[in-house]
């Protein structure tokens, strides 16, 4: 599924002419060139703050490895505090702010708060050994703080507001689902019910009305008539255009899940959902397509939320043993999670329908969920 570049994003492109700007004002390029170990230590400190600000856009930390993440933005932070101890240009220091905004998206935000303290109380101290004036000091920090609290704030409720944003559109995706499984369901319904009528209903007086037909053909007096070999002959082209009917939607039985599944591959931020489903794929009732479908979901979500995958491939076919359901991920997830309250719930639903669960490591990384429904489905 497409999906938005980081690159693209208005706030990443206002971060970097924020370095950019604050780069060129704080370095001393005709000092560089002559190379001044203490400027050239700085500009790799800036260099530095740059490139893991650029890694950590270019994927959604929600799909990094959490510890990855985190040393990528202290690394910043870190970075930043060198660069103005080595420049001793106090706007750099505004790069914070960038930091801050980022260590609010990691999961454990005490950590987070405590590193962005951890990095203005460095800063005091160093103002401090400078023989700066604790007042002036404190004067100095409390707008840099400021704009990182606001900085963090707002990238607080951003987050909150993207969460809220994927809640929905899981809930929509689902939602879309159900629909297109009751539509289905109804439709399957009229089939049936269709050729059976017609079987059961027409078939029987059709074949009724041949019958009268020969009976009548046997008559001596009416055997040459024209217009009852007429009749007979379109009663018996009549019964067996029905009977191809019959047979035509019997070829059908069964619930269609393509657009079901479908539905479930929403659009999501950095990942690629693909979804193959055999064509020829059936199902018999409502409940297995219902378990088939909330399997589906749980594969899907469980590999956005804990694999941090870049891809999920979704595989439903039909086989002459059943159905198979495949959901492969290629996430870094080294071995099986235990089994918690949902994947509990995925198997105990595929039980209830005569189907088994599995989950295994995929090669040559990732996770792979298996179910299977096993018997005829139509």
């Amino acid at each position: 599924m497409p999906c938005s570049s980081p690159w693209t994003e208005p706030l990443n492109w206002a971060a970097g002419m924020t370095w950019l700007a604050i780069s060129v004002a704080a370095v001393d390029f005709g000092q560089l060139m002559a190379g001044t170990p203490r400027i050239w230590a700085g500009s790799i400190a800036l260099l530095l703050m740059l490139l893991g600000f650029m890694r950590v856009v270019s994927r959604p930390i929600s799909q990094t490895m959490p510890g990855l993440a985190e040393a990528l933005v202290v690394l910043q932070g870190i970075a930043t505090l060198v660069a103005e101890h080595c420049l001793r240009q106090g706007q750099i220091l505004v790069l914070l702010i960038i930091v801050a905004a980022q260590l609010m998206h990691l999961p454990n935000r005490w950590r987070a708060m405590s590193w962005l303290g951890l990095f203005n109380s460095v800063m005091f101290a160093t103002w401090l050994q400078r023989d700066v004036d604790a007042a002036q000091a404190l004067l100095w920090l409390l707008p840099l703080v400021g704009f990182q609290a606001f900085a963090a704030m707002s990238a607080h409720y951003q987050l909150r507001s993207e969460t809220a944003h994927e809640a929905l559109s899981a809930a929509h995706a689902e939602l879309q689902a159900t629909q297109c499984l009751l539509e289905e369901s109804a439709r399957a319904g009229e089939r049936l019910a269709l050729s059976r009528e017609l079987h059961d209903v027409a078939g029987h007086k059709l074949t009724a009305l041949k019958l009268h037909l020969a009976r009548l053909v046997r008559d001596p007096e009416l055997a040459d008539r024209e217009a009852l070999l007429v009749s007979r002959e379109l009663a018996d082209e009549l019964l067996g255009d029905i009977r191809g009917v019959v047979s035509e939607l019997r070829q059908h039985d069964g619930l269609d899940l393509q657009a079901a599944l479908h539905a479930l591959a929403r659009p999501v931020a950095g990942v690629q959902i693909l979804m193959e489903v055999d064509p020829q794929l059936r199902v018999r009732d409502v409940a297995q397509a219902e378990a088939i479908l909330r399997t589906t979901q749980e594969g899907i979500t469980n590999a956005l939320r804990h694999a941090r995958a870049n891809q999920i491939r979704v595989v439903c076919r039909q086989t002459p043993e059943g159905i198979e359901l495949d959901v492969q991920d290629d996430g870094h997830a080294t071995a099986p999670p235990t089994f918690g309250n949902g994947l509990l719930g995925m198997r105990e639903r595929l039980h209830a329908v005569g189907g088994e669960l599995s989950l295994q490591t995929a090669s040559p990384h990732g996770l792979r969920l298996q179910a299977t429904i096993r018997g005829p489905m139509t």
